[in-house]
């Protein structure tokens, strides 16, 4: 059971680093976002929010979060357009990452 759980968190962490470094690019986004939001994300995963939700969508609720810490100017459209993800499930994600 656990070496399922654990193929299971590490695929999800590849997709969500791939996910992470193709917004990343699109927007050209520094270093330190890129590590930021990957932080982000494990902290989400560690407290458990991930689950029932899509790591595009996580990752993209991530990278405009640590967008904000760094003072990188990029929109909600931005970072929707670059993640192929549908607006109306981005600002459900979005409240959740500010609250925690």
């Amino acid at each position: 059971m656990a070496t399922k759980i654990y193929k299971f968190l590490w695929k999800n962490l590849k997709l969500a680093q791939q996910e992470l470094r193709r917004i990343s690019s699109f927007l050209q986004l520094p270093k330190q976002v890129e590590e930021t939001a990957l932080k982000l994300y494990l902290d989400a995963v560690e407290k458990g929010l991930i689950r029932g939700r899509s790591v595009e969508t996580v990752i993209a609720a991530c990278t405009y979060v640590a967008c904000r810490i760094h003072d990188v100017a990029r929109t909600i459209d931005e970072i929707v357009k670059a993640s192929n993800i549908h607006k109306k499930n981005w600002e459900e994600h979005i409240n959740t990452y500010y609250r925690h």
